[in-house]
Parts: structure tokens; C-alpha cells; sequence
């Protein structure tokens, strides 16, 4: 199988005549309806050649631990429903053919549409690359921060939607055998490139984006491994996103429940704000906390309407060296200020 696709040691996989991961849902669907087949009749003194059995329409070998199981399917039953079966070259039966829809698949249609299987969770960091840009983004304590080619927290609505784009990309069909048609495709080289380092999968995850799929536009040819596929996914957009857009615009990275102390300096002084138990405390004397809860919200929910990415250089905005007014949330080993 093709390590990139990050098989898992407990899931189906196609092997023959093709490689990849198996759909799940189509495999059991052929073991339930095979494990509930039931023999209506036998039939005894019959030749196979005389129901269809010397060429069947379709064989299937069963392995298992104590061995192999073969079945081969004959002709059907005049007005019925059911087909003769031969069971390991030998015994004959009729059986329902309810059974025989899951052999009309063709072996590519066997492949699972899912093409990242892992825990979101896991996922502890993800690269993006496109024409001029590559973005490296690394979670710190569960929260994702921009790495490259800027420091600095990641915007957490576009973090959610790429992971959650990514662990829910599925192919909308696939491109078998697509030759030297890639360059077509705008696979070689690819528009955009999504690399994925996480807990859970040995080897990393690399998805390459192309093109447009022709008379589709809501759909991108992209590449698993040597699986080439057409995905209406929305990763794609959030591909060509530039770095700044992915910069988080929340003025501080704290939780309002996380809020132990708020220290305020400004012409005036110094401001102490705690929090002892249920109350707070105001420079040391007891204070309700509904006198504190709006300052934290307003703070905690502030979002910044730009940013300002050449602060300090000539034409640019100038830096915050005196500032009138400075606050500083703290909470465990978080700090914000």
C-alpha cells in the first residue's frame, strides 16, 4: 500500500488491481450480506456446467484464520430471486441473490472517498505552501500560533475550519491513471501544497491541490500519494489565503474563566484587580464580581479591526514606547497583556 496514505493497522485496504484505502461501509456491507446468506435448497446430482458454474459470474475467496472459503455465483433461478452458488468447487445451492448487488461495484469504486483518517486533536501542526508564500502553523496548548514566516497566534475560526476541512476531505471521484496529463491537471508542479504532522499517523500527510476540474468550479483536482482525485473540498481557498489573513485579530489570548488577576497602569497609577474565590479583590479590598465581569469580557472579546504589519518603519504606525494605558490579564502560566 502507499505509505502516504497513512493506512491504520486495523482498516481495509485495496490491493488488487489497485492500491488504497478500502471503503469501509461497501466491506461490511459484502461481509453482512454473506454472513446472513442462508442455502434455501440443495441441489444434488447436478452438473456445474448445467447451472452457469463452469464459467461463473463472479468467484470470491473468504480468508480466514482456519482457512479459505470460495464461493462461485451460477445463473439465476427462473422467476425468482435467487441464483445457484457452488461452494468450494463442490456443493450447490440456491440462495437469495440479495447478495449480489455488492459485486456489481467496479474495483475502483471499492476505494474509500475519505482521504484523512485521523483525531483533529492529534494534529500538531500544518504547513501550507502556494506560489510565494508558505505558512507553518504548530499548536501550543491546544490553541494553533503562526510559526512562519510571521510570529504570532493564528486566527482561530480559519485554524477550525482548515482542520476541520482536513480531517473531512473526502474525493468527490477519482482520475485513474492520469499519466503525464498532471501538468494539465495543474498537479506538476501543484498550485498548493498542505503538509500535516500529527500524533496519531507515523508518516506525515501531504495533499497537493491543482486546478479547476473543467465544467465544475466548486471542484479542484488534487493528490494524495499517487492518488489523484477531484474534491470539492474547501481547502483549497483557505490554500491561497495569505499570511497575514491567517494572523488572529483577538487582542489577547485568554479565556475570561482563566482570569486570576488584572493589573491596570496608567498616568494615574497602578490598578490591582484578584480574584479571591467567588469575589474579587481592588487594590486589596473586596470588591463584587459583577464590578469586574464587563471590564473582563470587553477585554477578553476585543478584537482588533486590522494589522498594522509594518509598525515602526518609515511611513508605518509608531511604536507603543510610552503607552497611556497598559493591562495585563494573568491566569496559571497565562499571560496577556
Amino acid at each position: 500500500g502507499d505509505e502516504s496514505l497513512g493506512f491504520l493497522d486495523d482498516e481495509w485496504r485495496l490491493e488488487e488491481p489497485l492500491e488504497g484505502r478500502a471503503d469501509v461501509d461497501m466491506v461490511n456491507a459484502l461481509l453482512d450480506s454473506l454472513e446472513s446468506l442462508e442455502k434455501l435448497r440443495e441441489l444434488d446430482g447436478m452438473e456445474a456446467s448445467e447451472v452457469g458454474l463452469d464459467s461463473p459470474r463472479a468467484t470470491l475467496a473468504l480468508h480466514t484464520d482456519t482457512g479459505t472459503k470460495r464461493l462461485s455465483v451460477g445463473g439465476e433461478i427462473p422467476a425468482s430471486e435467487n441464483v445457484v452458488v457452488g461452494v468450494d468447487e463442490g456443493r450447490l445451492f440456491v440462495v437469495s441473490n440479495s447478495f449480489w448487488s455488492s459485486f456489481g461495484h467496479a474495483p475502483g469504486d471499492w476505494r474509500s472517498k475519505d482521504l484523512y483518517l485521523g483525531d483533529r486533536e492529534a494534529i500538531e501542526s500544518v504547513t501550507l505552501r502556494s506560489e510565494g508564500s508558505s505558512i507553518h502553523l504548530a499548536r501550543r496548548d491546544g490553541a494553533f500560533w503562526i510559526e512562519e514566516p510571521i510570529a504570532d497566534r493564528a486566527d482561530r475560526d480559519r485554524a477550525r475550519d482548515l482542520v476541520g476541512a482536513m480531517v473531512g476531505l473526502k474525493a468527490h471521484s477519482f482520475v485513474d491513471e492520469p499519466g503525464e496529463s498532471l501538468a494539465g491537471l495543474g498537479l506538476s508542479p501543484p498550485l498548493a501544497i498542505l503538509e500535516v504532522s500529527a500524533r496519531d499517523r507515523q508518516d506525515g500527510f501531504r495533499l497537493e491541490v491543482g486546478g479547476p476540474v473543467p465544467d465544475a468550479a466548486e471542484r479542484r483536482f488534487a493528490r494524495v500519494g499517487d492518488q489523484v482525485f477531484e474534491t470539492s473540498s474547501p481547502l483549497a481557498e483557505l490554500l491561497d489565503a495569505s499570511p497575514d489573513s491567517w494572523r488572529s485579530l483577538d487582542l489577547v489570548a485568554i479565556e475570561t474563566h482563566e482570569v486570576d488577576s488584572l493589573r491596570v497602569m496608567d498616568a494615574q497609577g497602578e490598578l490591582l484587580l484578584a480574584r479571591t474565590g467567588a469575589d474579587w479583590s481592588r487594590n486589596g479590598e473586596t470588591i463584587s464580581f459583577a464590578a469586574v465581569s464587563d471590564l473582563l469580557y470587553s477585554l477578553v472579546e476585543a478584537k482588533a479591526s486590522g494589522i498594522a504589519s509594518s509598525a515602526g518603519g518609515e511611513g508605518g504606525v509608531a511604536l507603543l514606547a510610552e503607552p497611556d494605558l497598559e493591562v495585563t490579564l494573568s491566569g496559571g502560566e497565562k499571560t496577556a497583556t
